[in-house]
């Protein structure tokens, strides 16, 4: 058989059996199977360029119309070079005029020179320039072959129609099957008799596989057959236009795009679970019809698969390029038949999709070829479509990239699984190609029935009218619900897991600081508290870490004037070097300060301790003795003159001295409540005017009123049981506050509706009394001692002078009842906490100052450094502020209602917090340097009715050792505060208590009820059980 070469166009001879030839004349490698269509016979190529110079020579020729009944002449599509427009031209025709432009327009040049008025730039749908015509006309002279076989051969059973395209191994027709009548589409090899055994078997293979997939989205196989030598097969004709011309046309939006992929995908996946892998996917080979359907073409390269795996037979072996680059995998463009399988196509459809979506392709392989277009996919990643689109939705663009993986293990495993995936982007539900976060799918799901959660609360009371009607929709509801539940307790659970986070972070900081690490905890908590400035458990680390700091140079310091005091200079020089070596640690200037003072001067240190005993000294030759130890340790010391000068004034010191320095021993003992100190002063004091002269008188005159007063108070001597240690008193009425003074020189009680009343001690004898213009509910008494505060039910507070004299009256702004009352530390302030909020007030002027508190409710206590607030929260919490900030430091949650009661301990380290639940009643002692909990104290776990479980009081000793604990069963509690014990449980009042408070020496009591009775009790070691109570005091 007798080709022409398609490179120098020489006569070459072709071996029927032979699928590759060389032209002896340019060298050229000729693939008979691949090039076929290029390939034609002399005769057909001299027909051509005869007409080609016949057209150049006296123009183009009119085409005659056809005559009646006579079949269609097929026509070709061809892109003008000057405007791009496209227009048609009948197969035969070797050049015709553009309609828009009028540029001329050539099918083939001659060889070697552009054809007489011919545009040398002009391009067809299959050339790029017109410099490569001659293929192209080859190629429409085999698909002119093709049609006069198809006449011939199979005239009597299908009238042609038109040509519709013509691909590697074929040409389709539109044809009319006479019987049945129908237009459908026929496809002929194109290389006929002369196509190999494995271009034959293929055609035959997509016939075949085309025939066993039934899907609406994949053109139909009517027919197959062969005639003549030349196979061919009918499938359904779909007349429309290919998948990117149909997007571009009707400008499809994002969503509109994923709809029309969604079946492309299931068809992909049906062809998939009938062992057929395409291989070949692109919009070329997709054709939508004008109803906007989609149809899968050319299965021409497809694959055949058995139970899962690849079958491969001979029709393509390693290292064959099979496809279209642009549109292939990585393991497909290397070669490899065995690497390729179903998530192949998974690939092509990714391609496609983000080039309809983004406009371009994931990577740059447009005008790459061979290994270049290989390694352009090895060595890239493909480009993030937000770069082009910054507004493309995440999950689209995520479903994107999943779908172009490189490693096709990181694709979707199925084209099925991409329909899923644009379907639930579509309905807006959680994709498979997003990490499903609990906010990521706590989102999607409230936005996907952001129409239901609207209207639910008013829905909620026409479902309760019409229940039966509605039932239906009820049950949905219901699932719902459960839905949001769950997806709330995962999002709870991952807030735990935070917090645990949280916590495990803060141990860390602890753990510097418990090795004395302050620079490591204090940078540790800086660090995490700029990282995380709403965490709560992080936010406060600084100031936790600093207050730690502070806390332990106190201890040390007491620990260094201990030593000091008992003259252990030894002990005292060793402390202090260890005082220098901490505060080389410290990173907070002041603390260092403090602590390396002793280090850099500890004989002034010893000094200044020792003027102030010897100042003090009681007994004669006391101070002596400590003067020579200083001297001793200090002879050339800057102060030993000094100590020398005192040792001599020592010896003219004579018994009138020393009686002083009891007289005023004795005073501040009672002025602050230290009754034991007194009565060992006083004793003191005996022996020593035993031995003088004058002696009883002294004693007379000085120390027996002394004496009487000491011997009525409770001290430990004469307090060894808790018992009552006084009458009660009945002031009057329901009592509703109890406070000591602060020099303990006096108390005060609040009784039902309105009475105030002043109390000496430990005299017990009435002061003052008078009565105020509302019901009062709290109290305070100022630092100072002189002033005093009640607050009203009306929310009215009131400043009183100590003998009634009202001075301020502060008008809260509520109507509600001020529950808790407080002077600041300077008295200038006052604290008050209602129902509606917290507020502090200036005292002089009545008013209201800027709170740093905004969120918290009653009760409410100031700790005794007045720099921290602890209030309750209106979600059953209690929150601890620091005043120089807006936000809590921590805040306890409690189970239960909010707290009934809350009380710091004396020396501010700890916080009580009082609350109840349905079954029991519970302290919480909470440790305020780290805000965590250090004691539960179960007040009661019996049911009974709500009143009688509610803690009514909290009270801490003043030595901050015990706490007491009443409730409205009358019952008192006192607990030690170190390891949680109950000392002892009993019953005080016959009637619910309401007020309570510790004597200042922390000795007795003093306990309020609603009988309006007064009861005071000695703190030690309880009575027997089942002792009276009141027959102690009868009996007393």
């Amino acid at each position: 058989m007798q080709v022409r070469c398609p490179g120098c166009g020489s006569e070459l001879n072709l071996d029927a059996e032979g699928d590759r030839i060389e032209c002896p004349f340019c060298h050229r490698s000729i693939d008979v199977v691949h090039e076929a269509p290029t390939l034609a016979e002399p005769e057909a190529v001299a027909e051509a360029e005869a007409v080609a110079e016949a057209e150049a020579d006296d123009g183009p020729k009119p085409t005659p119309e056809a005559a009646p009944g006579a079949a269609t002449v097929p026509r070709i599509h061809v892109h003008c070079s000057r405007c791009s427009g496209e227009f048609a031209v009948p197969l035969g025709e070797t050049g015709a005029p553009c309609p828009r432009c009028g540029a001329p327009f050539s099918i083939r040049a001659p060889a070697g020179a552009a054809a007489a008025g011919a545009d040398p730039t002009a391009r067809t749908l299959a050339t790029a320039h017109a410099s490569v015509a001659a293929p192209s006309a080859q190629a429409d002279a085999s698909v002119e072959t093709s049609l006069r076989w198809l006449q011939e051969h199979l005239g009597d059973r299908y009238e042609v129609l038109d040509f519709v395209s013509r691909g590697g191994m074929g040409a389709v027709f539109r044809v009319r099957q006479k019987q049945p009548s129908r237009q459908v589409a026929l496809k002929v090899m194109l290389a006929g008799p002369l196509a190999t055994e494995t271009n034959r078997r293929r055609f035959e293979r997509e016939a075949h596989a085309v025939a066993q997939i039934n899907h609406p989205a994949i053109v139909s196989v009517y027919e197959f057959g062969e005639v003549g030598g030349q196979p061919y097969f009918t499938m359904e004709f779909v007349d429309g236009v290919d998948l990117r011309a149909y997007t571009i046309r009707n400008e499809l939006s994002h969503a509109q795009i994923c709809r029309l992929m969604i079946p492309i995908c299931e068809a992909v996946h049906c062809a998939h679970r009938h062992g057929v892998i395409h291989r070949d996917l692109k919009p070329g080979n997709i054709m939508v019809d004008d109803l906007g359907r989609p149809r899968i073409l050319d299965f021409g390269l497809s694959r055949a698969t058995v139970e899962g795996q690849t079958r491969y037979d001979a029709l393509t072996m390693p290292g064959d390029y099979m496809g279209t680059p642009r549109y292939m995998s990585l393991e497909q463009a290397m070669g490899n038949p065995r690497a390729v399988d179903e998530r192949t196509d998974v690939y092509a459809l990714g391609v496609i999709l983000y080039e309809l979506i983004v406009g371009v392709l994931p990577y740059p392989v447009e005008h790459i070829r061979g290994l270049k277009a290989l390694e352009m996919l090895q060595d890239h990643e493909p480009l993030r479509p937000s770069v082009l689109q910054p507004n493309l939705p995440v999950d689209l663009e995520l479903i994107l990239l999943k779908a172009v993986q490189k490693d096709k293990n990181e694709r979707y495993q199925t084209a099925e699984a991409l329909a899923r995936d644009l379907g639930n982007f579509l309905e807006d539900r959680p994709v498979a190609a997003r990490r499903a976060t609990i906010w990521y799918r706590v989102r999607k799901w409230t936005w996907r029935h952001r129409r239901v959660i609207g209207p639910m609360a008013a829905a909620a009371a026409v479902v309760a009218l019409i229940w039966f009607a509605y039932g239906q929709r009820a049950a949905a509801l219901h699932r719902e619900k459960q839905e949001t539940d769950r997806v709330l307790a995962e999002a709870a659970q991952e807030l735990r897991a935070q917090r645990d986070a949280h916590h495990l972070q803060r141990e860390q900081v602890k753990n510097h600081v418990e090795r004395g690490e302050w620079r490591e905890a204090e940078a540790a908590a800086v660090t995490l508290a700029r990282a995380e400035p709403h965490a709560e458990l992080l936010r406060s680390l600084p100031h936790f870490v600093r207050r730690h700091a502070r806390r332990q140079a106190e201890e040390a310091l007491e620990a260094f004037a201990a030593l000091v005091r008992t003259q252990d200079y030894a002990a005292a020089r060793l402390q202090a070097d260890a005082l220098r070596t901490q505060a080389l640690m410290m990173p907070y200037e002041d603390v260092a300060a403090r602590l390396k003072a002793p280090f850099d001067d500890l004989e002034a240190a010893c000094w200044a301790d020792l003027q102030a005993a010897a100042a003090d000294a009681l007994v004669p030759g006391e101070a002596a003795e400590r003067i020579r130890r200083f001297l001793a340790e200090w002879p050339d010391g800057r102060h030993a003159e000094d100590a020398r000068a005192l040792l001599a004034r020592q010896a003219d010191l004579g018994t009138d001295h020393f009686r002083r320095q009891h007289e005023r021993a004795i005073a501040r003992a009672l002025r602050d409540g230290r009754w034991d100190e007194a009565a060992a002063a006083l004793e003191s004091a005996r022996g020593l005017l035993a031995a003088a002269p004058d002696g009883a008188a002294a004693w007379d005159e000085t120390f027996a009123p002394l004496h009487e007063r000491i011997e009525t108070a409770v001290r430990t001597d004469n307090a060894a049981s808790l018992a009552t240690i006084a009458p009660p008193l009945e002031p009057g009425g329901l009592l509703k506050a109890i406070q000591f003074a602060p020099d303990a020189a006096w108390f005060v009680t609040v009784a039902y509706p309105n009475r105030v009343r002043l109390w000496s001690w430990p005299g017990r004898s009435p002061l003052h009394a008078w009565e105020t213009p509302g019901e009062i509910s709290s109290l305070a008494i100022a630092p100072d001692g002189r002033r005093l505060a009640t607050g009203d039910r009306d929310g009215t507070v009131r400043v009183w002078d100590r003998d009634g004299t009202r001075r301020q009256q502060v008008n809260v702004g509520s109507a509600d009842w001020v529950a808790s009352l407080q002077f600041s530390a300077d008295g200038t302030q006052l604290l008050t906490a209602t129902k509606s909020g917290i507020a502090f007030w200036d005292v002089a002027s009545g008013r209201r100052l800027e709170s740093p508190v905004a969120s918290a409710i009653r009760p409410a206590a100031l700790a005794p450094d007045a720099e921290h607030l602890a209030a309750a929260l209106p979600e059953s919490a209690v929150g601890v502020w620091l005043l120089t900030e807006t936000y809590p430091l921590f805040t306890i949650g409690l189970t239960g209602t909010a707290p009934a009661a809350l009380c710091f301990s004396p020396d501010g380290r700890r916080l009580a917090t009082a609350h109840t639940g349905r079954t029991q009643r519970r302290v919480r002692l909470w440790d305020m340097t780290w805000g965590e909990p250090v004691l539960d104290l179960m007040v009661s776990a019996e049911p009974g009715p709500r009143l009688t479980r509610l803690a009514w009081g909290l009270a801490f000793s003043p030595d901050g050792r015990l706490l007491a604990t009443g409730d409205a069963g009358g019952t008192i509690r006192i607990w030690d505060v170190d390891d949680g014990s109950l000392r002892k449980a009993f019953t005080a009042h016959g009637q619910a208590i309401t007020c309570m408070a510790f004597s200042p020496d922390s000795r007795a009591l003093v306990s309020g009820a609603n009988d309006g009775r007064l009861r005071f009790w000695g703190v030690g070691t309880l009575p027997p059980d089942g002792e009276s109570l009141d027959s102690a005091l009868e009996t007393r």
